[in-house]
């Protein structure tokens, strides 16, 4: 756990390091994932955890079936591009590029299932997502929308609520 732990933050400053920016957010997506604890039916009878992204970041489409080379609870990973929000059933992360500009509409398709949704803006403006995150100062920083997280039954974990510049 503490090694995980360990290359979230290594991650999460990545950038500053001069990192891609891509594989921070790769790598994010990832320990956002590992370190959330899903319903156990959510995960239950499950090949793998589907990783989503909403149309609007075609470079981390292509990259984001690198994934499949890890694992997260035990599962391993599928990954996937959607084209509408009506695509999105069946998605346990759902990356919301900050070209999406409807993303009420996505939040709408994924309401009331366990799905992690992480909204990357420029700004850091809140958006309803569970994780909003945000580049600042050639780093990737994220906050935890407690209430998201309760209405879609997830559970971030501890290191995760440190970690965030802001719980709400």
């Amino acid at each position: 756990m503490r090694s995980l732990f360990a290359a979230l933050m290594v991650f999460w400053i990545g950038c500053a390091w001069g990192q891609d920016p891509m594989t921070v957010r790769m790598a994010l997506l990832l320990n956002l994932a590992r370190f959330t604890e899903w319903p156990p039916q959510a995960l239950a009878q499950q090949c793998a955890m589907q990783f989503c992204i909403a149309p609007g970041d075609e470079a981390l489409s292509e990259r984001l079936r690198e994934l499949a080379q890890h694992s997260a609870h035990d599962l391993s990973i599928a990954a996937r591009t959607l084209n509408r929000p009506a695509d999105a059933k069946g998605c346990h992360v759902l990356y919301l590029p900050p070209a999406v500009q409807a993303t009420q509409e996505w939040f709408d398709a994924v309401a009331k299932r366990a799905t992690l949704t992480v909204r990357d803006s420029v700004d850091g403006a809140e958006s309803g997502a569970v994780i909003d995150l945000f580049p600042v100062g050639g780093r990737y920083r994220f906050d935890i929308n407690m209430g998201a997280a309760r209405r879609a039954g997830l559970q971030p974990s501890a290191h995760l609520l440190r970690l965030a510049r802001k719980v709400r």
